[in-house]
């Protein structure tokens, strides 16, 4: 009764109210001004933004200035294919949308960095939002450049950093890859770093990249990338490969990491490799051709 009570109060309240005269200036609508309220917009990222971290948890892993301290930098931000948002959770790890993603960071990343990425102390990964952004509409993906600390066979370390990371390769800096020295074991390499020019073991030369397929087996990476390596080696030296007979110069390439492979990168970087008496070029070999290295 209570209820019923209360309705019809209301009501009644209402009914008088109708009745009686309105101040001057008052029509008596009361929402005819308002202004609709707008649909809501989740967080969408910006290239030039930095983060603590590669977390697509924005709640807690918020843009910062890039002068603090942080180890993530923005270079691109895209939207995924219609396919991939039409499904009801982010796309994996070795997804297609995921390769087709990195794919599409190459071109911008390579502009905002000032030269090619592999070419620098960095690496490039990709972010998506996370379930919760993802179940409220946020289909974006987030080209995400961190600076490493050194290679170790394709194993970089973080560098957190405290400086844009934008145009750093333009020049052949501090974040640039040129020079490398390594530690042998028979015809294993066990270490890769970064090194001066005066006394190294190894030049870079580019990189070498297959299309989308599953991480492969050890057994299977030379058949891969020997072939594609020793050829920009022989086109370093400026001669073809058909013509490379100098043999004071090899090739070695790092090995890939699964946990960078299933994120949409195939590649490997590729390195002249000293075959001199003491095992260290002295100058680069760049265009040097079939003549023997310096070292």
């Amino acid at each position: 009764m209570r209820r019923i009570f209360a309705v019809l109060a209301v009501g009644t309240v209402l009914a008088l109210s109708a009745c009686q005269s309105l101040p001057a200036g008052v029509d008596g609508d009361l929402v005819n001004s308002w202004q609709s309220v707008p649909e809501p917009q989740g967080f969408r990222p910006v290239a030039g933004e930095c983060y603590a971290s590669s977390s697509p948890d924005l709640t807690h892993n918020k843009p910062m200035p890039c002068t603090s301290s942080h180890s993530v930098e923005v270079s691109y931000v895209g939207d995924l294919p219609a396919s991939a948002a039409a499904a009801p959770s982010p796309p994996g790890d070795n997804s297609p949308a995921i390769s087709a993603a990195y794919k599409s960071c190459y071109g911008p990343t390579n502009t905002y960095l000032g030269a090619e990425w592999h070419s620098g102390l960095v690496e490039l990964t990709v972010t998506v939002p996370d379930a919760a952004a993802w179940g409220g509409g946020a289909h974006w993906f987030r080209c995400d450049v961190r600076a490493t600390t050194s290679i170790y066979m394709g194993d970089d370390e973080v560098k957190t950093v405290s400086q844009s990371l934008k145009g750093v390769l333009a020049s052949r800096g501090a974040f640039s890859l040129q020079c490398v020295t390594w530690t042998e074991n028979g015809d294993f390499v066990n270490h890769i770093a970064p090194s001066t020019c005066k006394r190294f073991n190894g030049e870079f030369v580019g990189f070498a990249e297959v299309g989308p397929q599953a991480f492969p087996k050890p057994s299977a990476v030379e058949k891969l990338f020997s072939d594609a390596c020793s050829a920009k080696v022989a086109r370093y030296l400026g001669v073809t490969f058909a013509n490379y007979t100098n043999q004071t110069v090899g090739w070695l390439w790092m090995s890939p990491v699964e946990e960078s492979w299933n994120s949409g990168d195939h590649s490997v970087r590729c390195f002249a490799a000293s075959y001199t008496t003491s095992h260290f070029f002295t100058a680069s070999v760049k265009g040097i051709g079939n003549k023997n290295a310096k070292g």
